[in-house]
């Protein structure tokens, strides 16, 4: 997305690690390590798309739980979200492949045929519009995630941890981030953004630990490559490469080593 998770330079004005609030109660390389570990669990296992999305819900149980853990004692900050709000729904979206391909199955599972190549057409349309666009480009044509429906998320219970990170003390804060979402002086929740920003980075450093292709992408774009294909899900659990034309070279686009101190 959203610069606010993809644009954070470590060490930089942007860096989590640096914000004033941060708070220690485990330690942040602590979370990523816990995710990385119940992720490498769930999916060296993992053969069928709903095996993939079990992992994956599993995963996004524990970033829930961690981010509740982490924020418990810290400052509290009051949350302006709720339901119609989607201006953060018209910016770009950074996630996982495995994310992805959880995402697919599980809309797939969930919908009837009809439902599903209705939804392929609208992401491709979708993609098609901003694939080439910048960022800000993006935000001045106001196009919506093509998962927004009736102004209201159509797949929220799997939406990405970059969507769950995406938490406002105010709403005029994500009307200027649709303006403009370069300005990272724009900050959310920053205790929560810290937190599933790790959660993501042991979710790729478990995918690349197991050989599965775990590079950030653009959500749009990704899924459109998913939805197309029907076993996505068991062929990215195999090991095949699927999303090369949908990756974001915008930092982090690795996972750290495990040893690493993120």
């Amino acid at each position: 997305m959203f610069k606010i998770f993809s644009l954070l330079k470590f060490g930089g004005k942007g860096d989590p690690r640096r914000a004033p609030h941060a708070h220690p109660r485990r330690g942040l390389r602590y979370i990523r390590l816990q995710v990385e570990d119940l992720a490498s669990r769930q999916l060296g296992t993992a053969k069928s798309g709903s095996d993939v999305v079990r992992g994956v819900m599993a995963v996004y149980e524990l970033a829930q739980g961690l981010t509740d853990e982490q924020t418990r004692d810290a400052p509290s900050e009051a949350v302006a979200c709720q339901v119609g709000c989607n201006h953060c729904c018209h910016l770009r979206v950074d996630t996982t492949p495995v994310e992805v391909v959880a995402l697919a199955s599980w809309l797939n599972e969930g919908r009837s045929a009809e439902r599903v190549s209705d939804l392929r057409r609208h992401v491709g349309k979708t993609d098609d519009s901003t694939n080439e666009l910048t960022d800000e480009a993006r935000a001045a044509a106001g196009v919506a995630c093509p998962l927004l429906s009736d102004g209201r998320c159509s797949a929220y219970e799997m939406r990405p941890l970059d969507c769950r990170g995406f938490e406002s003390p105010n709403v005029e804060i994500c009307m200027a981030l649709s303006r403009n979402p370069g300005n990272l002086d724009l900050l959310l929740s920053r205790h929560r953004y810290q937190v599933l920003l790790r959660a993501r980075l042991g979710l790729q450093a478990a995918s690349r630990d197991l050989g599965l292709e775990y590079q950030t992408v653009e959500l749009t774009a990704a899924l459109r490559i998913a939805l197309d294909i029907p076993d996505a899900a068991e062929r990215w659990a195999s090991g095949e490469v699927l999303f090369e034309g949908a990756r974001w070279n915008s930092p982090p686009t690795t996972a750290p080593s495990p040893t690493g101190g993120r």
